[in-house]
């Protein structure tokens, strides 16, 4: 079964499970936010910088990865070095894994400006921060295992918590989608459908 096939199926679970975590009734989120060692006012500058960092890390990966080949890694023409990677390295794979961190640090930045300009409540800030952050971790593996269905899907939680910070910021009556998402009314909804 090809991924577009199924692609509907995937991003509206990975809206749900975004919604679910969000409100995050039993507070498994927030026991992780409240792990980092900032203010959850500061939750989500913390996420941006590691993000930084983690970015950084990816392509560490990749240049330990190609120095142990048998062309290893010259670092006088890095980007030609890259070039020369099989399509199905792990190097590749992580290559890939790390343009596509850079790209979503900046959308993830400009939101997080949003919600601190436009003071989204501080909470529900910190746990949609948290659930980007496990998810860019998440979809590191995954690209590094060549799981494509799997990364898709943690690459959609990370995208739909990173436009909830920005939306839930300009239209703050939004905040009322997670506050009264209910995953068992849903639930009995579907079942009363079949």
């Amino acid at each position: 079964m090809t991924l577009n096939l199924i692609l509907p199926v995937v991003m509206s679970a990975a809206i749900l499970l975004t919604l679910f975590l969000a409100k995050d009734e039993a507070g498994h989120v927030m026991k992780v936010a409240e792990r980092i060692p900032v203010t959850t006012e500061k939750v989500a500058l913390f996420v941006n910088f590691a993000g930084v960092l983690f970015w950084f890390l990816i392509n560490l990966g990749v240049i330990m990865i190609m120095s142990t080949g048998k062309k290893g890694y010259d670092n006088k023409t890095p980007r030609d070095t890259k070039k020369k990677m099989s399509e199905k390295s792990m190097a590749f794979r992580l290559t890939c894994a790390h343009n596509n961190q850079l790209e979503a640090n900046v959308c993830f930045g400009v939101m997080t400006m949003l919600g601190l300009t436009l003071g989204l409540e501080a909470t529900l800030f910190a746990k949609l921060a948290v659930i980007y952050a496990v998810s860019r971790v998440a979809f590191v593996v995954a690209y590094a295992l060549d799981a494509d269905l799997l990364r898709t899907f943690v690459f959609l939680l990370g995208f739909i918590s990173t436009v909830l910070i920005g939306a839930m910021s300009l239209f703050p009556e939004m905040t009322e989608i997670v506050n009264t998402f209910d995953i068992k009314q849903l639930m009995a909804m579907i079942q009363q459908q079949r």
